[in-house]
């Protein structure tokens, strides 16, 4: 048995089609998927009446990290980190007519001397879905209290409660036509008074007076989405998808913002030798506010996974969004990412992996270099500029399957910002274990 067998493989690409949609962080408009047909429950011997039980136990990057705080050259400090995640997850089938999956996933992350950016986190999720006899109901929730880092504007860690809750249903025609469709909820809270912003004082209604994190990004999201789908030769699928986004801020409410998309997707059978989904089509942001700028463009994801011979595994990715943004006067940043691996299995137990991850990070908005003085008027004192960011990482690893469910892992890093805003650059090293029962 190779890292690329038929069963690793059949795992793998049902796995990366749940992250490809699904997964935390990532825009995403029909959250959750309805299903056509009841789940496989996992594979387990734990048993409580109806429900299947898979335990989660994970070491995560534990290591050597050598600059904790990603500041910039010569004020790195370097330390010891790891995280534990010890849960379980629970499934249970009702006849073929109903299911309801639970999971519950705490963690605690340590550093060895910085000790103050230690955290407990939780992850919890539920999910319930109803089948009837050409349709399906679906409903879910997901709460996330967590300290790491939310994406890659801000460097530093803090505290952020996430909540989701959404309802789908599915209308499943014939053999191979569907429409689904749904309504999601998000509330984005960053608690913590402690996590501090400096108001630009140019910047134009609140953003020249917010002092934390959460005045500028505690708010809640409504998203409705539709997408009629065809399903194509094996597991493949051509569709479309619309989606309208209302983002209404709590403290500054000149952020608040419309999105609409509308895109155009493929995915082939995932579990064939060259894998590829695909969804990207024209959007819109506009803020309710006439005098911000908004965002008309190409948004959308794409993930290709090729093996040219058993022993080979080549994945890539592409996304594009609109995050909201802390910087200057900007509501959003313009980001895209990419991402790029290969992977070679050495026998059945040991493989070998390297590759690569790069952040394109735009902020329309000009931003200001230098203030003058605080007053009615303030004035930019120094040059006003469109900030534009690079982020690259570069890895190579080793995976060690210890038995069928038991996975370790090695990994060495770089990471490098560049930015064209003077003394916004970093780079860190690191060399992270982890352990993975699943």
């Amino acid at each position: 048995m190779r890292w690329n067998d038929s069963t690793t493989r059949h795992t793998a690409a049902a796995l990366a089609a749940a992250v490809f949609f699904l997964a935390p962080g990532a825009a995403r408009a029909l959250d959750p998927i309805p299903l056509e047909e009841p789940p496989r429950p996992p594979e387990t011997r734990l048993h409580f009446g109806r429900f299947r039980v898979r335990p989660i136990f994970r070491i995560e990057n534990l290591g050597y990290d050598d600059n904790v705080f990603l500041t910039g050259p010569g004020t790195e400090v370097a330390d010891l980190t790891g995280s534990v995640i010890v849960g379980a997850e629970g499934q249970a089938v009702f006849s073929d007519r109903a299911a309801l999956t639970l999971a519950v996933e705490p963690g605690w992350t340590f550093y060895a001397d910085t000790s103050s950016q230690n955290y407990n986190s939780i992850t919890a999720r539920a999910r319930g879905d109803v089948f009837l006899r050409n349709a399906s109901l679906s409903f879910a929730g997901t709460h996330v209290d967590t300290s790491e880092r939310t994406g890659n504007e801000i460097d530093r860690r803090a505290r952020l409660l996430l909540t989701t809750l959404g309802g789908s249903a599915g209308l499943f025609m014939e053999r191979r036509l569907s429409l689904l469709g749904g309504v999601t909820e998000r509330s984005v809270r960053y608690p913590d008074e402690s996590d501090i912003v400096i108001p630009d004082p140019t910047a134009r209604g609140c953003a020249a007076t917010a002092t934390t994190l959460g005045d500028l990004l505690d708010r809640r999201e409504r998203e409705v989405a539709i997408r009629p789908r065809y399903r194509t030769l094996g597991d493949g699928a051509l569709f479309a998808e619309f989606s309208h986004t209302d983002a209404q801020f709590d403290v500054c409410t000149d952020r608040d913002t419309e999105r609409r998309t509308l895109q155009l997707g493929l995915q082939n059978d995932p579990f064939s030798r060259l894998a590829l989904r695909v969804q990207a089509g024209p959007a819109r942001l506009d803020p309710r506010d006439p005098g911000r700028s908004g965002f008309s463009g190409i948004l959308g994801r794409a993930e290709i996974t090729w093996r040219p011979m058993d022993a080979w595994q080549v994945r890539g990715g592409w996304t594009r969004d609109t995050p909201f943004s802390i910087v200057g006067d900007n509501i959003f940043a313009e980001e895209t990412n990419w991402s790029g691996s290969l992977l070679r299995s050495v026998g059945a137990r040991v493989a070998l992996e390297a590759g690569g991850t790069g952040t394109q990070l735009l902020w329309p908005e000009p931003t200001c270099l230098g203030f003058g003085s605080p007053g009615p008027t303030p004035t930019c004192t120094g040059e006003s500029i469109v900030r534009r960011d690079r982020i690259v990482e570069w890895f190579f690893g080793t995976r060690f399957r210890a038995d069928r469910r038991t996975e370790l892992s090695l990994r060495a890093a770089w990471r490098q910002r560049d930015s064209n805003v003077p003394g916004a650059e970093d780079s860190r090293v690191t060399i992270l274990t982890g352990v993975n029962l699943p």
